[in-house]
């Protein structure tokens, strides 16, 4: 994740540096209990100190009118631009609502690869979708020779996305048997 925040990071100062505008505004949107608030806290006082932006921050709860408040706000605020630090569940929720707006709105960590659609064309994602993860682990396989695997995959649409790629390069080239597929839950110890 702090990969992630620093590609933000280095995303927010190319934005400021390509703006000749000194009255940016830019929206972040993070969920209540976000573990790395105070990395975000960090870049947007960087931001708004040496770069002379206007960070709108806006923290939001698990219900879906919490996502649309939320977005709502840092519109209604001025953002130009609006940056999620969500799941690939509540960025669908912010493009939804900033994508018609034609505001640009930077997912830093969505990676559904069904999240990107023609009414969504204002998303930007900076980290990669789940399928190429799963051509990636079929590439391990056939690198080195592996005949029987096992997959064990979140049972949220990050691990069930993951895996439907994987899943679908075995059954179009065959020559490799999945012995065991096994689902967790990533909110229980």
């Amino acid at each position: 994740m702090f990969r992630t925040l620093l590609c933000l990071a280095v995303l927010v100062i190319t934005m400021v540096t390509m703006v000749t505008s000194s009255d940016l505004k830019v929206g972040l949107l993070y969920r209540k209990g976000d573990p790395y608030d105070k990395a975000w806290q960090k870049i947007v006082r960087f931001a708004e100190k040496k770069l002379n932006i206007t960070i709108i921050t806006q923290e939001y709860g698990e219900t879906l009118l919490d996502n649309v408040d939320a977005c709502c706000k840092v519109i209604a605020a001025g953002a130009a631009v609006v940056v999620s630090s969500s799941t690939s569940q509540d960025t669908a929720v912010h493009a939804d609502v900033v994508s018609p707006l034609n505001i640009p709105l930077v997912s830093v960590s969505a990676t559904d690869p069904y999240l990107k659609n023609s009414d969504r064309d204002y998303l930007l994602r900076l980290s990669p979708p789940d399928n190429y993860q799963g051509r990636a682990i079929y590439d391990l396989l056939e690198l080195f020779e592996w005949k029987e695997i096992s997959i064990m995959a979140s049972s949220d649409s990050y691990g069930m996305n993951g895996i439907a790629e994987l899943q679908n390069m075995i059954n179009k080239h065959y020559g490799h048997t999945v012995k065991h597929t096994l689902f967790f839950d990533r909110n229980k110890s």
